[in-house]
């Protein structure tokens, strides 16, 4: 009850939202869809694939850019896994969020974190994002 009273009133400024919200509350039409549509994916054998769980960062009604930030960046990746066209290098990520996949990226390249990003956050030196 206290969870459908918090959607109904857009007004409340909670900090939490009631119990069973996240799974059950009000979401959008594409949430509603990816939940209750959702059909299991076929990976083919030959493509080289990541799965990157964005459980923690996912919020619903994300923008698209705001989803791929989310996905892209800052992991930890041996040099060979990213040598583009490498036989173990993904060639593609895809979002996955508690357990359904929010979109897929092909991956063309890869980057280290800037250094302005890098002053404050030092010990992400050794990660990169595509």
């Amino acid at each position: 009850m206290e969870s459908a009273a918090i959607d109904l009133l857009d007004s409340l400024t909670n900090e939490v939202v009631g119990q069973g919200a996240i799974e059950r509350g009000r979401m959008p039409v594409s949430d509603v869809n990816a939940k209750y549509g959702a059909v299991p994916i076929q990976i083919d054998a030959t493509h080289c694939v990541v799965l990157i769980r964005i459980n923690d960062t996912f919020v619903r009604g994300m923008t698209d850019d705001a989803l791929y930030e989310a996905t892209r960046k800052w992991w930890k990746i041996g040099p060979t896994e990213r040598q583009i066209g490498s036989s173990v290098a993904p060639r593609w990520a895809m979002a996955v969020y508690r357990g359904i996949v929010r979109a897929v990226y092909r991956i063309e390249a890869w980057e280290r974190p800037p250094e302005d990003y890098l002053a404050v956050y030092p010990d992400d030196a050794p990660r990169w994002g595509f």
